[in-house]
Parts: C-alpha cells; structure tokens; sequence
C-alpha cells in the first residue's frame, strides 16, 4: 500500500518547484525570474533580489521577504498572508487583488504601487512609506497604521475600518 500523505497539508497550490529554487532562497539573485503560481510558503527570502519578477498566484504565506527587492515585481492575486516584508522595496510593484491579511509591512516602501482590490486587513505598516500609487478599494481593516508615511494615494473606496 502506498505511504498516505501527512493530515493536515495543503496540496501544493501551482506548478512544481524547480529544482534551483529548492534550496536556500535568502539573498538569492530571482531578478525577472517566472516564479508564478509557485508554492513558497514559509520560505526564507530575506533580501532576495526579486526585481520584476513574476510571482503572480504565488503562494507566498508566512514567506520571509524582509528587505528583500521587490521593485517592478508583478504579485496579481498572490497570497502573502502572515508574510514578512518588513524594509521590503516595492516599488512600482503590482499586487493587485493579492492577499496581505496579517503581513508585516513596517518600513516597506511602496512608492507608485498597485495595491487595488488587495486585502492587507491586520496588517502592520509602521513607518512605511508609499507615494503616488492606486490602492482603489484596497481592504485595510484592522491594520495597524503608526507612522506611516503615505502621499497622493488613490485611496477610492478603500476600507479604512470594519463596518
């Protein structure tokens, strides 16, 4: 009889991960590298140099992306739920309809981003800083928002609160 799989995994959430990527990822060199739809929950990115990478669909949960350079990188409909992307530069990223519930964002910078229909609710945001960027009917309820610095946002019916 074949070995059952472990309760309580997920099945993998897209395509199977190449065989470069399965080792230590911190700090790696993933510039406009085809990462979508991948499995990388829980994995050490810690300033990885994801510029213009395509992560979109990525399974980024609990990820560790702290200062990692996400500049130009394409995050539609990634879920980086619970994910570390604290001093992350994401600038001019597209993380439209991505998930950010419970993510740590403090002293991200997010100038001229797309965060529109993302969902970041719980999340921690300290000190970031964002300027020019269309975060139309972004979900921000329950984030916690101390000293951030944002300017000139497209903040249409974003969700500021619960209710």
């Amino acid at each position: 009889m074949p070995p059952s799989a472990p309760k309580n995994s997920d099945p993998p959430s897209g395509p199977e991960l190449p065989e470069d990527l399965e080792g230590e990822l911190a700090g790696r060199d993933l510039r406009g590298r085809d990462l979508r739809r991948l499995d990388l929950r829980g994995r050490d990115l810690t300033g990885a140099h994801l510029e213009g990478a395509r992560l979109d669909g990525a399974d980024l949960r609990d990820a560790g992306l702290s200062s990692a350079n996400l500049s130009d990188a394409k995050l539609v409909e990634a879920d980086l739920s619970g994910a570390d992307l604290s001093g992350a530069d994401l600038t001019r990223a597209d993380l439209r309809s991505a998930i950010l519930d419970g993510a740590t964002l403090e002293r991200a910078v997010l100038h001229d981003s797309v965060l529109s229909a993302a969902s970041a609710r719980n999340s921690t945001w300290g000190a970031a800083e964002a300027r020019q960027g269309d975060w139309t009917d972004l979900c921000l309820s329950g984030a916690s928002l101390h000293r951030v610095r944002f300017h000139d946002l497209d903040l249409r019916r974003a969700k500021l609160a619960d209710g």
